[in-house]
């Protein structure tokens, strides 16, 4: 099984999910987010970096946005939902955290926006920090690992399948474990600890 639902849903709808489905699924690819990382976007991660608190019974109201816009009441809205994944499903779970998804489909409109202003010419007033960097992954390459990860891997690991999903480069995809990406990156597959 292949779950985006808490992006809309609260962890407590995930919950009575993965409950529900639990019979019929071998296996649960849950797609999350780096914002679920407490330190996001502040700070470098690494998929053993702390995860916001959010319990997988959680409605729609329990988080908080911070002062800054971090941590935000996704970031812990998606942590119950992974929560309520890891309780259910255990080590047949598989979290993928991916950064800013980008692609075919966008409904957004981030990247055809700056790519439309960028062709018009002229100067591009930019978002500061200046120096601060985003490494988008493309929408395929999520349907991708999450489609790959269906599947146990030969040697399973602690938890969820421990193989790096394909992860974008400004040279196209590669399978660079997700430790060695910047705080903006595709965080690959974590093990659940649950």
């Amino acid at each position: 099984m292949i779950d985006t639902s808490s992006s809309e849903l609260p962890p407590c709808d995930v919950l009575l999910a993965v409950r529900t489905l639990r019979p019929q699924a071998r296996r649960w690819v849950h797609v999350s987010t780096v914002s679920v990382y407490a330190g996001w976007p502040h700070q470098p991660l690494t998929e053993d970096s702390p995860v916001l608190e959010c319990p997988p019974d959680a409605d729609a109201t329990y988080g908080h946005t911070g002062e800054d816009g971090s941590p935000t009441v996704y970031g812990f809205q998606e942590a119950g939902g992974e929560a309520a994944v890891c309780e259910v499903f255990g080590p047949d779970a598989v979290l993928l955290r991916p950064g800013v998804i980008l692609g075919p489909g966008e409904y957004v409109g981030r990247l055809p926006w700056w790519l439309t202003r960028a062709a018009r010419g002229g100067p591009l007033l930019a978002p500061a920090p200046a120096d601060q960097r985003i490494q988008p992954v493309d929408v395929r390459d999520v349907a991708t690992a999450a489609v790959s990860s269906r599947r146990p891997s030969p040697t399973p690991g602690p938890g969820c399948d421990p193989t790096p999903a394909p992860s974008p480069t400004p040279d196209g995809p590669s399978t660079a474990s997700a430790r060695t990406r910047s705080p903006r990156s595709w965080q690959g597959s974590v093990p659940c600890t649950a």
